[in-house]
């Protein structure tokens, strides 16, 4: 059986060079158990191991290099090969139980190590202000301002209580502790003392980076501004014509008014100076129905569904009519007058583009719904002048009329046919 005293020099040599490689191995498991567990005592094996290798390269280094075997005991070469086998085999299962370790288990050294590859900034300080943990964001943002790792809660709070000095820090608000730094990131703080028994005293501070947050919520404020000016103008706009629209009907029931009585008087003062009587009955109608506008009863005013479609398409409202109007002019022109104040109306308040008109008859009593499409009433409708006139001459017509504004704005008006009929208008 061959020994390794047996071997010639040049053999020992190759043979301390393998062990050499082996020893580095096991030395590597070593090392990497300790970075995984950061404790000594889970490496002791590992450091015997490297003892007795290290021994017993030297002999074999010694024996290549005198020829001298200075061990007693001679040792098979297949026994030695068989040994090393097995120290090979243990590094192996050595990494591989220290990497499923390193996965599966967590040791104070994992903690560090998760805190320091944080995407945000946070240390740790005990009662007397010494900081005890911080990661590598939180010492990356301090470190160019204060010219080295902050040691102590006074560091940090020396840059954030005092801003806008010579560090170019600059504090956003009071309330949300929000800080713009000189790379024109936005910081916000988050102070904390823990309230744990074994924690007790420590206080936290975590650093997160919400400058695109930051930056988009001005946008949004910025444009919401711009929106709230827009809905301003466009409401300014509504009033204004709506306003006109009314100063145009004023404008032309004064026209008419002044034409129809002037027209009256120059016909009847001609008819008075030639003395006849030819047409006197309809020039003093037409005089009385002029001069009632100013009585406390004035001509009932006919609206039609045509004309009223056409006020409200100059206000961009369309009128939906759901059935038919009813055969009765009166009722007609009743169902156009509500129709007409609430174009209006919803023009003005409710801001909408479409007025809804649902009509139904049966034995001779007509049921009449007018709702909208714009926006719901906040509080009760108080009557204003339009309603209060609307509301005038469907009770003089002996009819009904009721207002609802929950859940929304709905119209309704009952109203009874008399024996006047007339085409549809």
């Amino acid at each position: 059986m061959t020994v390794i005293t047996d071997l010639s020099p040049s053999l020992c040599c190759a043979i301390a060079g393998l062990l050499f490689v082996v020893t580095i191995t096991v030395l590597a498991l070593l090392l990497c158990k300790h970075s995984v567990t950061g404790q000594w005592k889970t490496c002791l094996t590992d450091f015997l191991l490297v003892l007795i290798l290290l021994t017993i390269l030297s002999y074999i280094t010694a024996a290549a290099d005198t020829g001298i075997i200075r061990y007693p005991v001679p040792i098979p070469l297949s026994v030695f090969f068989a040994i090393l086998s097995l120290v090979l085999l243990y590094v192996a299962d050595g990494f591989r139980k220290t990497y499923r370790t390193g996965r599966e288990t967590l040791f104070p050294r994992s903690i560090s190590q998760a805190l320091n590859y944080l995407p945000l900034g946070i240390c740790f300080a005990d009662y007397l202000g010494n900081i005890v943990l911080i990661n590598y964001e939180m010492t990356d943002l301090f470190t160019p301002l204060i010219g080295s790792c902050p040691q102590t809660l006074t560091d940090i709070w020396g840059i954030l209580k005092h801003p806008d000095g010579d560090t170019g820090v600059r504090q956003l608000t009071d309330s949300s502790e929000l800080y713009k730094f000189p790379d024109g990131t936005v910081r916000q703080f988050h102070t904390s003392r823990l309230e744990n028994s074994e924690l007790s005293g420590y206080t936290r501070i975590i650093v997160q980076d919400v400058t695109e947050i930051y930056e988009t919520n001005q946008l949004l404020l910025s444009e919401n501004q711009k929106i709230a000016e827009a809905n301003s103008e466009l409401s300014l706009m509504y009033d204004r014509l709506a306003e006109r629209i009314r100063e145009q009907e004023t404008l032309n029931l004064k026209m008419k008014i002044h034409n129809d009585i002037g027209a009256s008087l120059l016909t009847i003062s001609q008819i008075m100076d030639k003395s006849s009587f030819e047409n006197i009955d309809s020039q003093l109608r037409q005089l009385r129905n002029a001069v009632s506008f100013f009585s406390d009863r004035p001509p009932t005013h006919q609206s039609d569904w045509n004309s009223v479609c056409r006020m409200a398409k100059k206000l961009d409202i369309q009128c939906v009519l759901d059935g038919f109007l009813p055969d009765d002019i009166s009722l007609c022109s009743l169902i156009a007058d509500a129709v007409g104040e609430c174009v209006t109306n919803c023009a003005k308040h409710a801001r909408g583009t479409h007025v809804f008109v649902h009509v139904r008859e049966h034995e001779k009593i007509c049921t009449v719904t007018i709702t909208n499409d714009g926006i719901l009433p906040q509080n009760d409708i108080v009557e204003g002048g339009g309603l209060s006139t609307l509301r005038k001459k469907i009770e003089q017509s002996s009819g009904e009329m009721a207002i609802c504004t929950r859940p929304e704005f709905v119209l309704t008006l009952t109203l009874y046919s008399t024996s006047e009929t007339t085409d549809k208008t």
